[in-house]
């Protein structure tokens, strides 16, 4: 019993550490609205300011599409607590979840047009006057891996805590469940608004 708290309590305290961390105060962009106004001479400053933005950060790009605004990201795994050198995780629940689970994050940046509203007019419709032709959206997606081949043993020794299937059941494969694959979530909406400033100050500044 005495060996097992030696092993527990130095364990307990780094997890405690690590998450007190991942809370502890830091400078929080200023909110923006999302998706955010932009006019039709901004477009192409936004569009490349989103690509540098995204490259800084570190996230590969995946697509690039000027035409209809969009640029997308590989997947990027989530951070755990053993990366302390990462600012990806700007809480203690991130960094937790993102730690028990394997994640990941894509990212979407998506300039759409505009369509202005309209009010009837004589015997038709004119449309209404806008301070903007386009918004940028930017969205964060976790996504987390399931393995639904994976269970609990009950076992309280270490690699046999966790037990695997030899094979996916062929109820599973009928119902179209796959062996292992990737679930959207949740959104990182802090990630979210670190990024869409950032796109901003770099396309104001260029």
């Amino acid at each position: 019993m005495l060996h097992n708290k030696r092993i527990f309590l130095p364990a307990f305290a780094f997890v405690v550490l690590v998450v007190y961390a991942g809370c502890a105060p830091r400078a929080v962009a200023p909110r923006h609205d999302n998706p955010f106004p932009i006019t039709s001479g901004e477009y192409s400053r936004y569009f490349e300011s989103a690509i540098g933005i995204l490259r800084n950060e570190g996230f590969p790009i995946d697509r690039e599409d000027y035409r209809f605004g969009t640029v997308t990201t590989q997947p990027m795994d989530s951070p755990t607590m053993f990366a302390l050198g990462s600012s990806l995780n700007r809480t203690g629940n991130q960094t937790v979840g993102s730690t028990v689970n394997a994640e990941r994050r894509q990212i979407l940046v998506q300039i759409d047009r505009v369509v202005p509203p309209a009010k009837k007019s004589g015997g038709g419709l004119m449309a209404l006057p806008l301070s903007h032709d386009y918004v940028l959206h930017v969205e964060v997606i976790v996504e987390r891996h399931v393995k639904p081949t994976a269970y609990i043993t009950g076992s309280a020794f270490g690699h046999r805590v966790i037990g695997h299937l030899s094979s996916l059941p062929t109820e599973w494969k009928r119902r179209g469940i796959a062996a292992n694959y990737w679930r959207p979530v949740k959104r990182d909406v802090e990630l979210e608004q670190r990024l869409l400033h950032r796109i901003i100050e770099q396309a104001r500044n260029s």
